[in-house]
């Protein structure tokens, strides 16, 4: 079985083998260290080899598509399995999102429902998911409808006992979602000002304010559409291991993910151990 956690990225914006014979656990991008790791997100066909390379330039964990925006619908992503499969191959952490079709028929809870479907059929259980609440443009002149969406997802999703994350900035959080406060959710920011390495921010959290109830977060995308390997990915940055943040009075909730975290890391790297003695 393999084991990962999922993440959410505009509008309508080659297989690995692996056996599945033993358990695999594909951690979410939080390890145990002081120094910042980068990742990159991807959709579309990747193959092995391209992920392999992001590997050796330095990246360490890919966030791959699950769910996209299809006109007036919306589908699982029909790479979602193989780029998994040739991601974790490559040796890279990996991550998921979804892109929500906000004027879609099916709720929240279906769409959660869709991927994790595909997923676990596919021998993959799922241990958080990121939604992406960015394009304002892309989404309904409704607050309202728009926090219903959301709030369907994370319900479905907490139930299932799946971490859930956003990703999205202060601006679009305003545009999309009003004057609201999202709870217990990690938050995966972006700024950039427009495409490429030229246009990117600092790859730091120095200019992080809080917004939306999220006081902290947990990675960072600062450079757009970026040629890395052969593909445009967007890429970022995110902290190895959760620290506290010095402004945050209530840290409650932080530290016992990243005590979760470090725990499911313990427990990956005592079955590496064993099955490598084996």
């Amino acid at each position: 079985m393999v084991r990962l956690a999922l993440f959410s990225l505009g509008c309508f914006a080659t297989f690995s083998l692996v056996t599945f014979a033993e358990e695999i656990t594909v951690q979410p991008a939080v390890t145990p260290s002081k120094y910042y790791s980068h990742a990159f997100d991807v959709m579309g066909p990747v193959s092995l080899e391209t992920f392999e390379c992001f590997r050796k330039t330095g990246y360490n964990t890919t966030f791959i598509r699950a769910y996209k925006r299809d006109k007036l619908t919306g589908s699982t992503d029909p790479d979602l399995v193989s780029n998994i499969r040739n991601a974790h191959a490559a040796k890279l952490g990996v991550e998921t999102y979804i892109v929500p079709q906000p004027e879609s028929l099916l709720s929240g809870e279906k769409v959660v429902d869709e991927i994790t479907d595909v997923l676990s059929t596919n021998g993959i259980t799922l241990l958080r998911v990121w939604i992406k609440v960015t394009s304002p443009n892309c989404w309904p002149n409704n607050h309202v409808k728009n926090r219903n969406l959301i709030t369907d997802m994370a319900r479905k999703a907490k139930a299932s006992s799946i971490w859930v994350g956003i990703y999205t900035n202060w601006y679009d959080w305003e545009q999309i979602m009003g004057d609201w406060e999202m709870k217990d959710a990690q938050l995966w920011y972006w700024k950039m000002n427009g495409k490429g390495m030229n246009s990117s921010s600092k790859a730091n959290f120095d200019d992080f304010f809080s917004f939306g109830g999220f006081d902290w977060p947990l990675g960072k995308t600062y450079a757009g559409d970026v040629k890395v390997c052969g593909i445009n990915a967007d890429v970022g940055i995110y902290p190895k291991v959760v620290e506290k943040p010095k402004n945050m009075s209530d840290n409650d909730k932080l530290e016992q993910f990243s005590s979760a975290i470090v725990e499911m890391l313990d427990e990956s790297e005592e079955r590496a151990s064993t099955d490598t003695e084996n």
